[in-house]
């Protein structure tokens, strides 16, 4: 890809902690600012609109098989030059283009294109700077030693690191465990129930209070205590179902309580279970643990504030750097500029045509050369769609219509039919405008607009394709396209393979 797929990065340098330390930390901001100029122009920064210096790619199809290689050249921090080859490889010999009003040079084809396109970022460097200081300060580095990019920056703010150490009770799951415990069969199927377990531990915990002397038994005694105390057959098979409901299991119309004597939750309280559950019961090693994180967390949110850490685990306040991540900050602290793009594009192909007479007799197989000249100018938003307006003049040699042709066969009064193409190929010249609209909506998804004018035809057309097709690169080169043509009066949905979604254009 071009130069190398650094990831997003605006304007931070790419220093060696040997090179820092002898540099002044005058030099070292100075070195901020001009790589933020560097990198704003590279497009490998803005990796799905980069052109790749070096590329090939192949796609097979049924009735298509073509395949392209290319590469490119750096001129300066704005000029690039591609060379490139297209073969195609199928029965027809022709490239299948979205539509024919814009399909100038079918087949096999060899251009080169000369791009000019100035990538502009506008930052602000103080804060970039200062986001950097404070996560090289939150591990203990200073500013110049810290290589700060925004890949390397953490994506998870202070905030949300110190909730994840949170412990979280498993009250809400043994609450509901014990709601299908304690309702009715029909209650369970039609998911009834006089417990709200979404609420909070200690509201769980006051509502399963409030039911009283109704689930007395069921939380101070055990299954096992409870079925060995049962009188009849019937209550023991209701305690039995009921120890199953709380499993999600259905009930049964005998049990055997030997199958059940091994399983923790049959010789436990609803109590005991509940009590081993929140956080009160939490063992004092575990809080250590947790503890001790905390406190780590809290040290480098305190030296990125510039305060000597304490040893606390509690160090949460409304302030930016702490609920912010850095990477976050630091993305607010850019944003891309319009791109302005001019190209220029010349294609060349060579055809071979094999063709008969008027009396249907061969001729000799005729080559000829063509060419197509394309201008181009537009310009790419901050959010990556392209708008430009292209000029084409194209000198082109296509073969004539096949016909099917019947002859008789010598010797017999039968006839056989085959296609033939009748003449030489016609030389066509077209000059061609067209307007533009390009944008990858999502990773696998890309829409396209096209209005064309043909000046030679007097015609004109749109396309709308809509890539979502991918190929082997992990690129879009396939999907469904809608046209019309004026000269036809022909409006046409298809299904298209092989031509890949590119912003900097796609024949």
């Amino acid at each position: 890809m071009t130069r190398l797929v650094l990831g997003l990065i605006v304007g931070i340098a790419a220093l060696m902690p040997s090179q820092v330390h002898a540099q002044s930390y005058e030099a070292v901001k100075q070195k901020l600012r001009d790589e933020t100029v560097r990198v704003a122009r590279d497009p490998s920064f803005r990796t799905r609109l980069a052109v790749p210096l070096v590329d090939f790619n192949a796609e097979v199809a049924k009735d298509k098989k073509t395949a392209t290689a290319k590469v490119g050249f750096d001129f300066g921090d704005n000029v690039v030059s591609e060379i490139g080859v297209t073969g195609v490889f199928d029965e027809s010999g022709d490239r299948s283009a979205l539509t024919s009003l814009r399909d100038l040079t079918p087949g096999s084809e060899l251009w080169v294109a000369l791009n000019w396109r100035r990538y502009r970022v506008k930052a602000v460097h103080s804060q970039l700077e200062q986001v950097c200081r404070e996560a090289a300060w939150a591990i203990g580095k200073s500013f110049g030693e810290f290589i700060c990019r925004e890949t390397t920056l953490s994506s998870t703010s202070f905030a949300a690191r110190l909730q994840k150490q949170e412990i979280e009770s498993n009250v809400p799951l043994i609450c509901t465990d014990f709601s299908r415990a304690v309702g009715t069969a029909i209650e369970v199927v039609r998911g009834q129930s006089s417990l709200d377990c979404r609420r909070s531990e200690s509201e769980i915990l006051q509502s399963i209070r409030s039911l009283g002397e109704t689930v007395k038994d069921q939380l101070s005694t055990s299954y096992a205590v409870r079925y060995a105390a049962a009188t009849s057959e019937a209550e023991k098979l209701t305690i039995c179902n009921e120890y199953r409901r709380s499993e999600g299991l259905p009930p049964t119309r005998s049990c055997d309580a030997t199958a059940l004597a091994d399983q923790p939750n049959w010789k436990r309280s609803w109590q005991a279970r509940f009590d081993a559950a929140t956080v009160a019961e939490v063992t004092n090693r575990v809080r250590l643990e947790r503890n001790a994180q905390m406190a780590e967390i809290c040290a480098e949110a305190d030296r990125a504030r510039g305060i000597t850490p304490t040893g606390r685990a509690e160090c949460a306040d409304q302030s930016e750097i702490f609920n912010r991540s850095f990477k976050e900050r630091y993305s607010a602290a850019y944003r891309w500029a319009y791109t302005p793009i001019v190209g220029v594009r010349h294609d060349r192909s060579r055809h071979k045509f094999e063709f008969v007479n008027a009396i249907l007799t061969p001729q000799a197989s005729q080559t000829e050369t063509s060419r197509v000249w394309t201008g181009t100018v537009g310009i790419l938003t901050p959010g990556g769609t392209l708008m430009a307006v292209n000029y084409a003049n194209s000198s082109s040699w296509k073969a004539q219509s096949m016909k099917i042709v019947c002859e008789p066969l010598a010797n017999t009064n039968a006839t056989t039919c085959g296609d033939r193409i009748i003449g030489g190929p016609q030389r066509e010249d077209r000059q061609q405008t067209e307007v533009e609209i390009k944008r990858r909506l999502a990773g696998t998804f890309a829409v396209g607009l096209y209005l064309t004018r043909d000046h030679e035809l007097n015609a004109w057309g749109f396309e709308v394709p809509i890539y979502f097709v991918k190929n082997d690169m992990g690129g879009l080169s396939g999907g469904i396209v809608t046209s019309y043509r004026s000269d036809m009066r022909r409006y046409d949905v298809s299904v298209f393979i092989g031509q890949a979604f590119d912003l900097y254009g796609d024949r």
